[in-house]
């Protein structure tokens, strides 16, 4: 069935529709709660076959350069690792507690947790391959990592001082859903760091569907940046490719990690019909029924 746009609805109302709730995902053609599905899919077999042909990368991101040495130059993920550096930027983190959404290969993770210095920092991530290589490679005292989804984080209410969301929102099946339990289990006054790209269009109905269950701290456009990184970590992500994958997928994983000026993932960010914004959201104070 074809939707036909309602012109007596507003931008944002138009918006959300197409943000939130079950509807038909423009990228993929599927529902948008099989879109997460898909995504944990494709992550497992992505991780096992990486893991079984030696492929050594810790973070999955696109990657952050506004000429800042943000973490040690030497960092062979250095690109990746600074959009971790650059999210949690002025935001309090040590002595809290920190969970990471989707936190993929936990790369990202043990970096904010060796250098800003959380009473404990917990990786969830739906892909358990994932969950593995983050286990035996990073966990130690104050650092752990176990399944959970980003729509049904195994984590009791208000247990979180600051949540990061790190590039992965645009694989979760409902983005609500999301919102509203990232708000579940921050502390009141607590801090969502949410930093992923999307389609030019719907950022003001992003923006009014975080405003159900969090005020903005601040709000910026980091594309031109993860732009600058994309090139400056080519040649190590093209290397990445073709050092341990077979070519058959090559243009495929080039497309996925950005990892040529002709991959469209590039192209989308240089033509500017995606954005990457950084937000910082904070989970009000609940009220005496702990709305």
């Amino acid at each position: 069935m074809v939707r036909t746009p309602d012109p007596g609805r507003s931008t944002v109302a138009r918006g959300l529709a197409e943000v939130d709730g079950p509807r038909v995902d423009d990228d993929t053609g599927a529902v948008r709660p099989v879109r997460q599905v898909l995504w944990t899919g494709f992550y497992e077999l992505l991780g096992r076959y990486t893991r079984r042909r030696g492929a050594d990368f810790a973070v999955m991101n696109f990657g952050y350069d506004d000429g800042r040495a943000l973490v040690d130059a030497a960092e062979v993920e250095r690109y990746p690792l600074q959009l971790y550096a650059r999210a949690v930027e002025g935001v309090a983190v040590e002595g809290r507690r920190v969970a990471d959404v989707s936190c993929g290969r936990g790369g990202g993770l043990s970096w904010v947790h060796a250098h800003r210095r959380p009473s404990v920092a917990q990786g969830l991530d739906q892909a358990p391959v994932n969950v593995a290589l983050s286990s035996e490679r990073f966990a130690r005292p104050g650092l752990s990592f176990q399944a959970g989804s980003a729509t049904a984080m195994p984590l009791p209410d208000r247990s979180v001082d600051v949540l990061l969301s790190v590039e992965a929102s645009h694989c979760y099946g409902e983005l609500g859903s999301f919102l509203a339990e990232a708000a579940r289990v921050l502390a009141d006054d607590g801090v969502l760091v949410w930093a992923d790209f999307e389609k030019v269009g719907v950022s003001e109905a992003r923006r009014a569907l975080a405003a159900r269950h969090f005020e903005a701290r601040d709000e910026v456009d980091i594309g031109a940046h993860v732009l600058r990184a994309l090139e400056a970590d080519r040649a190590r992500r093209q290397a990445l490719v073709r050092d341990y994958t077979a070519p058959l997928f090559w243009r495929a994983l080039d497309h996925f990690a950005g990892g040529s000026a002709e991959a469209d993932t590039y192209r989308r960010f240089a033509e500017r019909r995606s954005l990457y914004f950084l937000r910082h959201l904070r989970r009000p104070r609940r009220g005496a029924h702990g709305a």
